[in-house]
Protein backbone atom coordinates (compact mmCIF):
# COMPACT_ATOMS: atom_id res chain seq x y z
CA UNK A 1 0.00 0.00 0.00
CA UNK A 2 0.85 3.67 -0.45
CA UNK A 3 0.50 4.11 3.61
CA UNK A 4 0.70 1.17 6.19
CA UNK A 5 -1.51 2.78 9.12
CA UNK A 6 -1.21 2.96 11.99
CA UNK A 7 2.38 1.01 12.11
CA UNK A 8 4.17 -1.92 9.82
CA UNK A 9 4.12 -4.81 12.16
CA UNK A 10 6.41 -7.54 11.59
CA UNK A 11 6.10 -10.87 13.62
CA UNK A 12 9.05 -12.58 12.54
CA UNK A 13 11.88 -12.37 9.49
CA UNK A 14 14.12 -15.60 8.43
CA UNK A 15 16.57 -15.50 6.17
CA UNK A 16 17.93 -18.86 4.04
CA UNK A 17 20.69 -19.47 2.32
CA UNK A 18 18.83 -21.07 -0.50
CA UNK A 19 16.40 -19.74 -2.99
CA UNK A 20 13.83 -21.77 -2.08
CA UNK A 21 13.52 -20.91 1.55
CA UNK A 22 15.45 -24.05 3.58
CA UNK A 23 18.69 -23.41 5.26
CA UNK A 24 18.32 -20.85 7.82
CA UNK A 25 20.77 -18.63 8.10
CA UNK A 26 21.91 -18.14 12.04
CA UNK A 27 21.36 -14.55 13.26
CA UNK A 28 24.39 -13.50 15.01
CA UNK A 29 25.07 -9.69 15.23
CA UNK A 30 22.63 -7.49 15.90
CA UNK A 31 19.11 -5.77 14.57
CA UNK A 32 18.13 -2.40 14.04
CA UNK A 33 15.64 -0.75 12.04
CA UNK A 34 13.87 3.11 11.49
CA UNK A 35 12.52 3.24 14.64
CA UNK A 36 10.46 1.25 16.97
CA UNK A 37 6.51 1.96 18.46
CA UNK A 38 7.16 2.52 22.30
CA UNK A 39 4.65 2.30 24.61
CA UNK A 40 4.73 1.65 28.88
CA UNK A 41 4.57 -1.78 29.31
CA UNK A 42 5.19 -3.51 25.90
CA UNK A 43 8.51 -3.61 23.50
CA UNK A 44 8.69 -3.76 19.80
CA UNK A 45 12.30 -3.50 19.46
CA UNK A 46 13.81 -4.81 16.58
CA UNK A 47 15.02 -7.80 17.85
CA UNK A 48 11.96 -9.05 18.28
CA UNK A 49 11.88 -9.57 14.93
CA UNK A 50 14.74 -12.41 14.58
CA UNK A 51 14.24 -13.87 18.11
CA UNK A 52 11.92 -16.79 17.15
CA UNK A 53 9.87 -16.27 20.15
CA UNK A 54 5.85 -16.01 19.14
CA UNK A 55 4.66 -13.53 21.74
CA UNK A 56 7.36 -10.63 20.38
CA UNK A 57 6.78 -8.25 17.31
CA UNK A 58 8.17 -5.35 15.86
CA UNK A 59 6.00 -2.13 15.08
CA UNK A 60 7.09 0.66 13.18
CA UNK A 61 6.78 3.73 15.49
CA UNK A 62 4.78 5.75 12.81
CA UNK A 63 2.85 5.49 9.59
CA UNK A 64 5.28 4.25 6.94
CA UNK A 65 5.03 5.70 3.12
CA UNK A 66 7.44 3.30 0.46
CA UNK A 67 10.98 3.67 1.78
CA UNK A 68 10.64 5.25 5.15
CA UNK A 69 10.20 1.92 7.51
CA UNK A 70 12.99 -0.95 7.56
CA UNK A 71 14.17 -3.36 9.60
CA UNK A 72 17.36 -5.07 9.10
CA UNK A 73 20.54 -7.11 10.52
CA UNK A 74 24.11 -6.51 10.69
CA UNK A 75 25.57 -9.96 10.75
CA UNK A 76 29.26 -9.96 12.90
CA UNK A 77 30.19 -12.49 10.17
CA UNK A 78 28.12 -12.21 6.86
CA UNK A 79 26.43 -15.35 5.37
CA UNK A 80 27.63 -16.97 2.27
CA UNK A 81 24.58 -16.07 0.59
CA UNK A 82 21.43 -15.17 1.22
CA UNK A 83 18.55 -16.59 -1.29
CA UNK A 84 15.52 -16.40 0.55
CA UNK A 85 14.11 -13.69 3.07
CA UNK A 86 10.54 -14.42 4.62
CA UNK A 87 8.49 -11.78 6.70
CA UNK A 88 5.47 -12.71 8.72
CA UNK A 89 3.05 -9.80 9.57
CA UNK A 90 -0.21 -10.48 11.97
CA UNK A 91 -3.59 -10.86 10.47
CA UNK A 92 -5.23 -7.59 8.98
CA UNK A 93 -4.15 -5.70 6.55
CA UNK A 94 -3.44 -2.52 7.87
CA UNK A 95 -0.40 -3.84 9.74
CA UNK A 96 1.06 -5.50 6.34
CA UNK A 97 3.81 -4.36 3.62
CA UNK A 98 2.37 -5.63 0.32
CA UNK A 99 6.17 -5.41 -0.99
CA UNK A 100 9.66 -4.72 0.58
CA UNK A 101 12.63 -4.40 -1.01
CA UNK A 102 15.69 -6.65 0.40
CA UNK A 103 18.71 -4.71 0.07
CA UNK A 104 22.42 -5.13 1.73
CA UNK A 105 25.71 -2.83 2.18
CA UNK A 106 27.85 -3.00 -0.53
CA UNK A 107 30.78 -0.81 -1.23
CA UNK A 108 28.88 1.93 -3.10
CA UNK A 109 26.01 1.95 -0.27
CA UNK A 110 22.95 0.26 0.05
CA UNK A 111 22.33 -2.52 -3.14
CA UNK A 112 19.47 -4.75 -4.21
CA UNK A 113 19.93 -8.26 -3.06
CA UNK A 114 18.97 -10.55 -5.54
CA UNK A 115 16.72 -13.22 -3.30
CA UNK A 116 13.39 -14.56 -2.93
CA UNK A 117 10.92 -12.54 -0.94
CA UNK A 118 7.75 -14.32 0.87
CA UNK A 119 5.17 -12.25 2.74
CA UNK A 120 3.40 -14.07 5.02
CA UNK A 121 0.33 -14.30 5.80
CA UNK A 122 -0.44 -14.61 1.35
CA UNK A 123 -3.29 -12.03 0.22
CA UNK A 124 -6.61 -13.92 0.18
CA UNK A 125 -8.29 -15.01 -2.97
CA UNK A 126 -12.03 -13.69 -2.70
CA UNK A 127 -14.03 -14.83 -5.19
Amino acid sequence: PELIKPFWVVLHATLYASEDCTDVIRMDGASFSSGEYVIKYANYHPHNVWDGDAATSWAAKEPCVPGSCYIGFRFKQPPAKIGCVRIEHPDGTQYQASRVAVQILGASGWEPLDATVQLLPEPKQEL
